[in-house]
């Protein structure tokens, strides 16, 4: 059997590299994810399994260390990355051959070694995990170990269930002690033939309770991945209700209560954005206070002055322009200088999802005002067969920590230009026909000028507003030749996605007049 050698290269570039804990979450698991390939490499070629073992037992500490560390607050991205590497201890075929070959040369009992791992990872796991821990339990010190538990039998094997650590980080330890309690008959007394009794009925979750829990969870996060909005709040308040709407015991109720504390984050994210939603849907209908600015044949341009310093702004209407194009120009931040008065740069962020994303906007406005920015969050949501409409909802999220820390957003901090505040912007956009649509949009934004009356303030903004309903038409009307014609051909997993929306939308219109339609 190798030793391991402090002084070899190998293990000394290991170390330096092992030094992660300055990195960004991904950068980290990147960098891990690496390590275990070199270390596995260096294993099938060197066959040295002592130092393997030490430094595979190096890499399960610093991950036990990130855990430690994690806020519940993780990106998708920081989720599923985080999660990949920590399932590699678990599922890579390189990981196990170590584990054999390391039992194999501490424990030399020949119904041990006959045992193949891609047939008996079960029965290995619960004793492999007791002296080659890559779960997160303690390391147990061999020197305390009896001689048959340093040697046992094939059949004195812990037969324990394998923990289930490593799936997706919402899995945590409450829903494996769910799972090991609940339905789990008793077993036999060890020194009577006799069984204990059956367990009583409302000491066991149904199995029917267990699937409407467990399909509920799965279909909210189907329809908010789909930016279903309306769909995954219904569904989450079906779930949070279960217990009202139908009798559940003891057992059912902790599971219940424990599926809805593992999946917060799936629950947290759903509230706010169905919040986000509500909040423009209600501005849209909210008609108080407002004048008319202009009228444009089909469309209308309202506006009021709000507490302080804010402007709310309303346009609607009917205009020549597939919808299709104008969520593109919405969409693709690059172009909003080529559109949006004043606009200067426009510019993603991040992208954090397929129909929302973080971007910046910079307003070059001429003097006394001079330039404004800011940075602001978005996020589209089909309702096409809630109303027709998608709908979009943005804010700025400057001081919003809540949201920055979700998404990973970071965002620098304030310079010599002044940031505007959006305190909602969105509307809803809604097919009437293959090339026209209907288009309602509402905003309430803080210019940050203090120093010129709200009256000239209003004034610019209401002509901006007629400027930038002309823009829109003129730039959707056509994108050949265009940058959104480059952006489309691009991104067909965003573009075709919102297609199919539109065109099922318009195809169900069709043939619904076509069935109202008087047979001659």
């Amino acid at each position: 059997m190798q030793s391991k050698t402090s002084n070899d290269f190998f293990y000394q570039e290991f170390q330096n590299r092992l030094k992660v804990h300055h990195l960004s979450l991904l950068d980290q698991t990147s960098t891990l994810n690496k390590l275990i390939d070199d270390t596995i490499q260096d294993y099938q070629l060197n066959k040295n399994t002592d130092r393997t073992v030490d430094l595979i037992q190096q890499l399960q500490e610093i991950v036990e260390s990130i855990f430690n560390k994690l806020s519940e607050n993780l990106s998708p991205e920081e989720n599923d990355s985080l999660t990949k590497v920590c399932r590699r201890f678990n599922e890579d075929n390189g990981i196990w051959e170590i584990r054999d070959s390391h039992i194999e040369e501490r424990f030399p009992h020949e119904e041990i070694r006959i045992l193949p791992s891609t047939v008996e990872k079960e029965k290995m796991s619960s004793f492999v995990e007791t002296y080659f821990p890559f779960g997160p339990t303690k390391l147990t010190n061999r020197e305390s170990l009896s001689p048959d538990q340093v040697n046992p039998k094939i059949s004195e094997l812990p037969q324990e269930e394998k923990p289930v650590f490593y799936e997706p980080l919402q899995v945590i330890q409450v829903e494996q002690q769910v799972d090991q309690d609940i339905n789990q008959s008793p077993q036999k007394n060890q020194n009577s033939n006799q069984a204990e009794p059956e367990p009583a009925v409302d000491e066991i979750i149904s199995e029917e309770v267990k699937t409407e829990i467990d399909g509920l969870i799965k279909s909210i996060t189907a329809e908010l991945a789909e930016h279903k909005i309306d769909n995954a709040h219904d569904l989450l308040e079906k779930l949070r209700s279960l217990p009202t709407s139908r009798t559940l015991n003891k057992k059912e109720t902790d599971y219940h209560h424990a599926k809805l504390r593992l999946n917060q984050l799936l629950i947290s994210d759903v509230d706010s954005e169905y919040k986000d939603c509500q909040q423009i849907i209600r501005e849209l209908e909210d008609e108080n206070g407002y004048n008319v600015e202009g009228v444009k044949k089909n469309f209308t341009i309202k506006y009021k002055q709000a507490a302080g310093q804010n402007i709310s702004l309303k346009m609607e209407g009917i205009i020549d322009v597939p919808v299709f194009n104008m969520i593109a120009l919405i969409y693709e931040m690059e172009g909003y200088s080529l559109w949006m008065p004043f606009c200067k740069e426009g510019k993603t962020v991040k992208n954090v999802a397929r129909a929302s994303k973080a971007g910046y906007i910079k307003f070059n406005i001429p003097p006394p005002v001079f330039d404004r920015e800011n940075y602001i969050y978005g996020s589209g949501f089909d309702r096409i067969k809630k109303n027709g409409s998608i709908l979009i909802c943005a804010k700025s999220i400057e001081g919003k920590e809540d949201v920055c820390q979700r998404y990973d957003i970071q965002i620098p901090p304030p310079g010599k230009t002044t940031r505007l505040h959006i305190e909602y912007m969105g509307g809803e956009f809604t097919p009437v026909g293959k090339d026209k649509m209907r288009m309602n949009i509402v905003c309430k934004v803080d210019l940050k000028i203090k120093f010129i009356p709200l009256s000239i303030i209003n004034w610019i903004v209401r002509k901006a507003a007629q400027f930038l309903i002309d823009r829109l038409i003129k730039k959707a009307t056509n994108f050949k030749g265009t940058l959104w014609e480059k952006k489309i051909q691009e991104n067909r997993q965003f573009y075709g996605w919102l297609e199919s929306k539109i065109n099922e939308y318009l195809d169900g219109e069709s043939v619904d007049q076509q069935q109202k339609a008087p047979s001659k």
